[in-house]
């Protein structure tokens, strides 16, 4: 799945991009689970979640393409 920062509040940290596309790793399978992980800009991956993301100072990401539909 890919994803793009929806929102963020405060500083946006300097190692995601704002407009950037993200490949999105489900780490389950169920509908509710919205966590994940993606490799920051820099190589790290990192576990985060699609609402509420302290990545994203409590932000949101978008998803862009959903290969799962």
């Amino acid at each position: 799945m890919k994803i793009k920062i929806k929102s963020y509040y405060g500083d946006l940290p300097e190692y995601l991009t704002l407009g950037k596309v993200y490949e999105f790793d489900k780490w389950s399978d169920d509908n509710d689970d919205n966590d994940g992980s993606i490799q920051d800009d820099i190589g790290i991956g990192l576990y985060i979640f699609l609402d509420k993301c302290d990545f994203l100072g409590g932000g949101s990401w978008e998803i862009v393409d959903d290969e799962c539909n």
